[in-house]
Formats: structure tokens, sequence, C-alpha cells
């Protein structure tokens, strides 16, 4: 039997009671962080629309953005109720979520809207397992891709991603080809004509030479590198240790874990290609992190396990005030 039926190393009732007092205390600590505010002409147009509605600064802002965090983290509680990817029930993925994305300053950045997007698309592949008909799926998921990049135009290479993930659930089939296909073209068609009808084409040839654009090396305090390796390390470890126990769980655990560990791996390679990616991407890669994190202490009940959560809990929470306060 699986180490992860057995008794986890901290309770659900206490997860519970550490992820209300860490989010509140990281939300008592954005009050003394500058969240990171990307320049106007590198928005899109789309951002730029919304922003005009709900901005994206403020206390207003800051409310919402960690209520989104919470909600996300919920979500993803409720979707491993159904798919059962990490394998047990367990809090784990919302106290991991929450506690990682406090680790970027709260604002209701372009990332905020496309993390939603992207975990609808996840969930969409996660349920396409196993159906003999996956093309509306298809569709679906790079919809939602293609439409979380006209906000932020980095999310175009999640793209590559999901083909990745149809070849690991072996449903790359023509038919699921062609309705990606569309599923990509449909929003980008829409907002070409919505562009032009605006006069706004310069606004397509921007976003083509950010793509284009050679990386630069963007200097970065170490207290806000500090954590995110911290977070790689302990990813890392999660997959060594998915690794080793890969044969004692099912097919579908395997393969969606695979997809899972595959999708953080590969955001963490755009950030080469993207220097500001951490900002950029970050409430989308904590999001990520945190589940894989989160499989390893909900199925390890090794009393290293337990030192390692409290550990990794506390260091970041460090760094965190550290960056926040110096």
């Amino acid at each position: 039997m699986y180490r992860g039926t057995k008794t986890a190393i901290v309770s659900d009732r206490q997860l519970l009671v550490y992820t209300i007092v860490v989010a509140i205390g990281l939300f008592v600590l954005s009050f003394f962080d500058k969240p990171f505010i990307p320049d106007p002409e590198n928005q899109t147009l789309f951002f730029a629309a919304i922003n005009s509605i709900i901005p994206q600064t403020g206390l207003v802002a800051r409310i919402l953005a960690i209520t989104v965090n919470i909600l996300v983290a919920v979500a993803v509680y409720f979707i491993n109720e159904k798919y059962y990817f990490i394998r047990r029930r367990s809090l784990f993925p919302v106290f991991c979520i929450v506690l990682l994305g406090g680790m970027f300053p709260y604002a209701l950045s372009a990332d905020s809207y496309c993390q939603i997007l992207i975990l609808i698309a996840i969930v969409r592949f996660l349920d396409s397992y196993n159906k003999n008909n996956t093309v509306w799926h298809s569709f679906q998921i790079m919809l939602c891709v293609s439409s979380a990049s006209l906000i932020s135009p980095s999310y175009i290479w999640y793209i590559l991603i999901f083909y990745a993930g149809f070849i690991i659930y072996n449903k790359f089939s023509w038919l699921d080809f062609f309705a990606s296909l569309f599923g990509i073209l449909f929003p980008l068609l829409i907002a070409v004509q919505v562009m032009f009808l605006l006069d706004k084409q310069e606004l397509m040839l921007g976003a083509a030479e950010r793509f284009l654009k050679i990386p630069q090396f963007e200097f970065v305090s170490v207290l806000h590198v500090l954590p995110q390796v911290l977070i790689l390390l302990m990813s890392l470890i999660s997959f060594t240790e998915f690794i080793i126990h890969y044969s004692e769980a099912k097919t579908q655990q395997r393969k969606s874990m695979s997809f899972l560990f595959m999708f953080l791996a590969m955001v963490c390679g755009m950030f080469y290609f993207y220097p500001s990616s951490l900002q950029i991407q970050g409430n989308t890669y904590a999001m990520l992190s945190g589940i894989c994190i989160a499989h390893f202490f909900a199925t390890n009940n090794a009393k290293a396990t337990a030192v390692t959560f409290y550990a990794f809990t506390i260091l970041l929470l460090v760094f965190r005030v550290l960056d926040v306060l110096l």
C-alpha cells in the first residue's frame, strides 16, 4: 500500500489554521511591499482595457489578488478530489499555493487573469484522460491558452507545453490537432479584427518584437532570488520522490503528475527567454510549484518530511519578510 494512505505529517485541521495565519500575515506584509508594475508600453490592449476597469494596484486590488490566490488554491483542492492526481485528499495544495503565491506582491497583474485561464486548461486536460473523443477538450484547452496570450504575450509558449501533454496522455490524433489549431486561431483572429477596428495595428507589431527580443540580464536582489531557489530545490526533491515511487501509483495519477512536473520544468525553462518571468508569470508559477511540492508532503509520511515542511515554510516566510523590509 502506498505511504500516502497513512496519517499525514500534518493534519488537515492544522493545515487549515496554518493557511489562515499565513494568508493574513502575508496580506499584512503586502502593505510594506511595492508591487511589480510592467511598463505601460508593454501591456497588451486587452489587459489595458481590464486595467482601466479594475486597477491592478491599491487596497481593492490587493484584496482581490489574495482572494484570487485563495480561490485558485481551493479550486485545486476540489480538482484533486475529482481527478486524484496527488493520490490522497489533503489541504497541502491549498497551503502551498497560498504560501508560494504570497512570495510575490499582491496585485491584479495580467498574470492573475492568465492563471485562471491556465487552471481551466489544466482541468480540461485532466478530464481528457481515457476519453474516446477529446476534440472538444483540445479546442477548449488551446482556446484558454490563446486567450491568456492576448492578456500576457509570454503565455503563447504554453501551447507547446500542452502539446507535450497530449503526447503524455496519448491523445494526439489529427482531429485533436485541427481542433487545437482552431482553438488557438479563434481568439487571435478576433483580436486582430478588434485591433484593426480600433486602429491599433502597431500593438500587434510590438507583441511580435517582444517575442523576438534577445533576453538581457536583469539584476535581482539576492533576497528575491533565494525563495525561488528554495522552491525549485523543493520541487526537485518532490520530483525525485515521485520517480522513486512511480510504479506505486495508478496510471492516470502517474501521467497527470508527470504532466504537471513537466509543466513546471518548462515554465522554469522559459525564465531564460523572459528575464522578468518571475513577475510576469509569478502567480501561475506559484500555482504549479505549489501543486508539485504539495504532492511530496501529502504522500510522504517520514519524520524527516515533517522537519522539511516546517523548515521550508519558515525559511520562505523569513526570506519574504527580509525582502520586503530591507
